[in-house]
C-alpha cells in the first residue's frame, strides 16, 4: 500500500429498529454529498461490512440505504473504527418508473459512453462510434485527440496492448463487441504517481462485453481494371491475462497501409530521442492531389503485424508488437505552364513519373510493472527500412532519371524504475540508442554544371551520404510529497554524438574538397531539474513549478576548419496553473523560457544536394535561440446536453516569442 495515502480500515454494523441484522445494505463512502463513490460494501448474512481505503482526505461521508428504511448518513474521520449503525422504517408511494439505459455516466474524471446509444447501422469498427463522441476527433493520420490534445493511452479492458499503435484496434474491433468507451480525463497512467504527477491529458478504454472476446475483420474483395483485390484479416483476443491482434493485409487500391501501424506513443518526459529516419536526399515528387488518396494512388501493399500481451505473476506485462510492411506505390502526373508575354506565349510541360518502393519491419518488446507501489518498464525498439525511390521528369528540353536509395537502422532501450523507499518514491530513467542511415542520390545527366562541372554537360551525378548517431541519458530523482505539495528533484546526465560524411562525385569520379563534410557533432548535458506541485485536496487548484538548471556542451569538429564550440549554463523555468472554476468550466495557464541550438542539418560547411534542384552549404556558426511561450486555455464543457452533436468550447491563446542569440 502507498505510503502516501491514508490507510484505513471501517467495518461495522447494521441492524433495523428491532436490533435485527440487516442483510444486503449498500455502504457507501464519499467526498461529499455531490461526489463520486470513493468505496462501497453490501453488508454480510450477519449485517457487516468491511471498508479498506487509500486515500489523502481527512474525513468522509458514510452513507448506508436499504429498502424500507431511511437513508443514514454520518461524517466519519480517516481512521481505524467500527461503527454501528441502525436503520429507521420509511415508506413512500412509489411514482412511475421508466426504465432507460444510460447514455453517459461520469464518475469523477471518467466518462463513460454506452456504444449502442451512438452506433448506427452503417458503423462497422469502433472507430466509427468514437467519431461521434463529444470532445473526440480523429486525424487523418488516425491520431486520436480529446479536446485538442492527443491523447496518452489507449486500453483496452484496462490493458495498452498496442504501445501507441491503436490504429489497429480502432480500424479492425468489430463494435457489436463494445458495450462502453471510457475518457479518463487527467488520467495519470503511472499508478505509483497518482495523486502526486497530476496530468492534462486524457486516456481511452474500451470495455467489452464478453470477459473472454474473440472478435476482428475480415475482407476480401476483387474487381477490375485489369485486376483490384482488397484483402484483410485481423483476428483478435481478448481475455483477463492475454489479449493478442494479428494482421494481415493486402491492397492495390489506394489503401495506405502504413497509417494502420503508426506509432502515438507519448511520453509526459519531455525530449526523448527520435528514431524515425531524418530524409536528407530525396527525388522530386509529384504533388499530392486535395482528395482521398484512394482515388488516386496506384500501389501493391502487404502488411503483417503480431501483437501479444500476457499478464504474468506479480502483475508483471510482458508484450510483443511486431510489424512489417512492404508497398509499391505508382504516380505519375503532369504540370503544364504558360508565361504570357507582350509579344508572346511560352509554354512549359514536366511528366514526372515516381516509383516508390517501402520495405520496412519494426517492433517493440516490452516488459512492465505498473501497479501502487511499483513501476518498471523496460521497452527495447527496433526499425530496420530498404526503401528505394525513382524517379522520371520529362521536361520540353530534357529528360532526367532520378533515384535515391537510403537504408536506415535503429534501435533503442528505455528502462524506467520507480519504487518507494520509505516514505518516498525513488526514479531511475536510462535510454541507451542508436541509428544509421546511409542514403544515395542519383541523377542522369548530371546537374549544377555550372558549380561542379565548369559549365560543361556531364552524364552522371551521384550525392552519398552517411549519418551515425549514439545518445545516451540516464538520470536519477526522488518525489516526495508533504500533505499537498510534492517535490521531485532529479539529476542526471545526457550525450549525443553525430557523424556526417557526405562525398558528391560525377561519372563515379570524385569531386574536389568543397564537395565534402566530415562532421563530427558531439552535445553533452549535465542537469539537475526540480519540480514542485501542488493539488488540493478537492482537485480544484493544480499548480506545477519546473525549475532545470543545466549546464549545456556542444563540441563541432569539421575537417578542415576551426573547432566550435558553446558552454553554457541554462535556467529553463516552466510554470503551469490548472484551477476547476465548476463542473463545466475549467481554466489553465502556462508559461516557460528554453533554449535551442542550431542543429548538424545547418552547419556542414561543404555542399550537399538535397535532390537534383538544390544544392547547397552552410558556413555558420552554432546559433543559439531563446524561447519564450505563454498559453491560457479556457475550456466548458456540458456533457449531458446535447450529447449528440456537442463538442466542448475551448478557448485557446498562445504566445511564442524568439529570440536570437549570437555568440
Amino acid at each position: 500500500m502507498s505510503s502516501w495515502y491514508t490507510s484505513a480500515q471501517i467495518s461495522g454494523n447494521v441492524k433495523n429498529e428491532k436490533s435485527q441484522n440487516l442483510s444486503g445494505a449498500s455502504i457507501l463512502l464519499k467526498k461529499d454529498s455531490s461526489s463520486a463513490i470513493i468505496a462501497y460494501a453490501i453488508t454480510d448474512a450477519s449485517g457487516n461490512f468491511k471498508l479498506n481505503i487509500d486515500s489523502d482526505l481527512p474525513k468522509f461521508l458514510l452513507e448506508v440505504t436499504y429498502i424500507g428504511y431511511g437513508k443514514y448518513s454520518e461524517e466519519i474521520k480517516s481512521r481505524n473504527q467500527f461503527v454501528a449503525i441502525k436503520l429507521e422504517p420509511s415508506s413512500e408511494a412509489l411514482k412511475e418508473v421508466i426504465v432507460k439505459s444510460e447514455i453517459l455516466q461520469q464518475r469523477g474524471d471518467t466518462l463513460s459512453f454506452t456504444v449502442s446509444a451512438f452506433k448506427g447501422k452503417e458503423d462497422r469498427v469502433i472507430a466509427d462510434v468514437l467519431r461521434k463522441i463529444p470532445g473526440i476527433q480523429i486525424m487523418p493520420s488516425g491520431q486520436i485527440k480529446y479536446q485538442g490534445k492527443p491523447i496518452q493511452k489507449y486500453y483496452i479492458e484496462g490493458l495498452d496492448l498496442l504501445e501507441g499503435k491503436y490504429n489497429l484496434a480502432n480500424e479492425n474491433l468489430n463494435v457489436e463487441a463494445v458495450s462502453k468507451i471510457e475518457i479518463l480525463e487527467n488520467h495519470q497512467p503511472i499508478k505509483v504517481l497518482d495523486s502526486l504527477e497530476f496530468s492534462d491529458r486524457a486516456s481511452l478504454n474500451i470495455k467489452l462485453k464478453k470477459d473472454i472476446t474473440v472478435s476482428g475483420t475480415a475482407e476480401l474483395g476483387i474487381g477490375a481494371t485489369p485486376i483490384l483485390w482488397q484483402a484483410k484479416a485481423t483476428p483478435m483476443l481478448f481475455a483477463k491475462k492475454r489479449q493478442t491482434i494479428v494482421t494481415y493485409q493486402s491492397n492495390n487500391t489506394g489503401k495506405d497501409l502504413n497509417r494502420e501501424i503508426n506509432d502515438f506513443s507519448f511520453s509526459s518526459k519531455g525530449y526523448e530521442f527520435n528514431l524515425n529516419e531524418e530524409n536528407w536526399l530525396s527525388i522530386l515528387k509529384i504533388a499530392e492531389p486535395p482528395f482521398s488518396q484512394e482515388r488516386w494512388l496506384d500501389n501493391n501493399a502487404h502488411l503483417g503485424s503480431v501483437n501479444y500481451l500476457n499478464k504474468l505473476q506479480n502483475d508483471i506485462e510482458l508484450k510483443t508488437n511486431i510489424s512489417y510492411l512492404n508497398d509499391r506505390q505508382d504516380r505519375i502526373g503532369e504540370k503544364r505552364t504558360s508565361f504570357i508575354t507582350p509579344g508572346d506565349t511560352v509554354r512549359l510541360s514536366e511528366v514526372t513519373s515516381n516509383q516508390f518502393f517501402i520495405e520496412k519491419i519494426d517492433g517493440k518488446v516490452t516488459l512492465e510493472k505498473n501497479t501502487k507501489n511499483d513501476y518498471l518498464k523496460n521497452q527495447l525498439e527496433f526499425k530496420k527500412t530498404w526503401n528505394l525511390d525513382l524517379g522520371d521528369l520529362e521536361t520540353t528540353e530534357s529528360s532526367i532519371i532520378q533515384s535515391n536509395s537510403s537504408p536506415f537502422t535503429a534501435i533503442r532501450n528505455r528502462l524506467d524504475v520507480i519504487k518507494p523507499i520509505g516514505k518516498q518514491l525513488i526514479d531511475f530513467n536510462s535510454t541507451i540508442a542508436y541509428k544509421n542511415t546511409d542514403q544515395s542520390l542519383k541523377i542522369q545527366p548530371g546537374p549544377f554544371i555550372e558549380l561542379i562541372n565548369d559549365s560543361v554537360n556531364y552524364p552522371s551525378f551521384e550525392q552519398d551520404l552517411v549519418e551515425k548517431q549514439v545518445f545516451l541519458d540516464h538520470s536519477a530523482g526522488i518525489r516526495k510529497a508533504f500533505g499537498a505539495f510534492t517535490i521531485s528533484p532529479k539529476i542526471g546526465y545526457s550525450y549525443q554524438k553525430r557523424i556526417l560524411e557526405t562525398s558528391i562525385s560525377k561519372e563515379d569520379i570524385f569531386t574536389d574538397r568543397r564537395f565534402l563534410n566530415e562532421l563530427d557533432y558531439e552535445d553533452s548535458e549535465a542537469y539537475l531539474k526540480n519540480t514542485l506541485s501542488f493539488e488540493s485536496i478537492d482537485e480544484v487548484w493544480k499548480i506545477q513549478l519546473s525549475s532545470p538548471l543545466k549546464y549545456k556542451s556542444i563540441q563541432l569538429d569539421t575537417f578542415g576548419a576551426q573547432r566550435s564550440e558553446i558552454n553554457r549554463l541554462l535556467f529553463e523555468p516552466q510554470l503551469s496553473l490548472f484551477k476547476k472554476i465548476s463542473a463545466n468550466w475549467e481554466a489553465s495557464i502556462s508559461g516557460g523560457l528554453n533554449y535551442e541550438f542550431g542543429d548538424i542539418k545547418r552547419l556542414f560547411p561543404g555542399y550537399v544536394a538535397t535532390n537534383y534542384r538544390n544544392i547547397q552549404r552552410y558556413e555558420n556558426p552554432i546559433l543559439e535561440q531563446q524561447n519564450q511561450n505563454y498559453r491560457t486555455r479556457l475550456t466548458y464543457r456540458l456533457p449531458y446536453f446535447n450529447f449528440s452533436r456537442m463538442l466542448p468550447i475551448i478557448i485557446e491563446e498562445q504566445l511564442i516569442i524568439y529570440y536570437l542569440l549570437q555568440k
